[in-house]
């Protein structure tokens, strides 16, 4: 075979290795591209990291995912790095969401007390906590309202007869009105108290209606108006020694009566008219 020969079946065989690589070629690349339009999407069925980040373009973390505080621990941050909304453990083992102001203060907790049970705080700008809802210690509804140094202005509770009560304080922390039931009848009760936390005024219900008293700064009852068994209208009047003085009523047949009692409380007129 001459030179010419071998160098023509050289190039026979080398043409027809590149028709089988170009078909190759064209075979593997008709599959990729039906494979990228076919609308699925493979992908893994775990992912596992020691923290998962979210950045924006320039790098800055938005959102990150790692273990803190012996559990998961979501943290949200805002364009400046500020941490604005945490999603972690709380002290008493349960899960707790924070958002923060761009100071970094708390603006909300949604959280648990130690019992487990759950509570919301909000707090001012000056990280002092505002207002409070959540449960009391016999598992009814509360709701506390504070001032702007953290003190409890009021508070809206449930009571051990599974009623509820309104308390209203002043910047002492004295009670100065409150809200709840009368025991026995379970109807309205109404208080006003000083500046002292001292009871003054009362209305509340009673079996037949309504009654009502005023008293002393020493919580001595000075005056009190009610119904007396006969269905009418009856006003007594009590001297600082606490003894009544006075009784504005009605007799047997509802005739108005007055009775003027001396300081000890013993009668002096009888009934009034005659």
């Amino acid at each position: 075979m001459s030179t010419l020969e071998q160098r023509l079946l050289k190039l026979e065989r080398r043409l027809r290795m590149y028709q089988i690589v170009f078909a190759a070629v064209i075979i593997t690349g008709g599959f990729l591209a039906l494979t990228a339009f076919n609308g699925k999407t493979n992908a893994p069925d775990l992912i596992q990291a020691k923290e998962f980040q979210v950045v924006d373009d320039h790098g800055n973390v938005m959102v990150s995912l790692k273990k803190d505080y012996d559990a998961g621990n979501i943290k949200v941050y805002d364009n400046v790095g500020a941490n604005i909304i945490n999603l972690l453990r709380s002290d008493a083992g349960t899960g707790s969401l924070v958002t923060k102001s761009k100071s970094g203060n708390f603006a909300t907790r949604l959280t648990s007390f130690d019992d487990g049970s759950g509570k919301l705080e909000v707090y001012n700008k000056n990280n002092k906590m505002v207002s409070l809802v959540g449960s009391n210690d016999i598992d009814g509804g509360f709701l506390g309202i504070y001032n702007s140094d953290g003190k409890e202005m009021g508070e809206m509770n449930t009571s051990t007869q599974n009623t509820g009560t309104l308390h209203l304080k002043n910047a002492d922390g004295n009670t100065v009105f409150q809200v709840t039931f009368t025991n026995g009848n379970n109807g309205g009760w109404l208080g006003l108290f000083n500046s002292a936390g001292k009871n003054i005024f009362r209305a509340y219900s009673a079996d037949n209606g309504g009654r009502a008293s005023i008293y002393d700064s020493n919580e001595n009852e000075m005056v009190h108006l009610g119904i007396a068994s006969t269905n009418d209208g009856i006003l007594s009047v009590f001297n600082h020694l606490t003894n009544r003085i006075c009784v504005l009523g009605s007799d047997d047949n509802s005739n108005g009566v007055l009775n003027v009692l001396n300081s000890a409380g013993q009668n002096m007129n009888g009934v009034w008219p005659k």
